[in-house]
């Protein structure tokens, strides 16, 4: 679908912690092609940094798939998430 867009940031472990993703994220939303009217994201359960950062740029919680994940025999949910760029709704 052409008005919907999605949005993935992965910083490697030893240089998390340091602004890194909220300034991946802040140059991906300011260069998003401002047709797309929503935004998603999706993240695992095991990554609550990741939720912080898309909830603090105003991503909301859309849906939850329950053990949709296994990695290393233990199963983790997948959170997506949406921002909302044009409320309008036309019909």
């Amino acid at each position: 679908m052409r008005h919907r867009g999605t949005i993935s940031i992965s910083v490697h472990p030893d240089h998390q912690s340091r602004g890194i993703g909220t300034q991946l994220l802040a140059t991906l939303l300011a260069q998003a092609n401002p047709a797309l009217r929503n935004l998603g994201a999706s993240i695992l359960s095991n990554n609550p940094a990741s939720e912080k950062l898309f909830r603090a740029a105003g991503f909301q919680l859309e849906a939850v798939h329950h053990e949709a994940a296994c990695i290393n025999g233990i199963f983790y949910d997948e959170k997506f998430f949406i921002l909302r760029r044009h409320s309008e709704i036309h019909v």
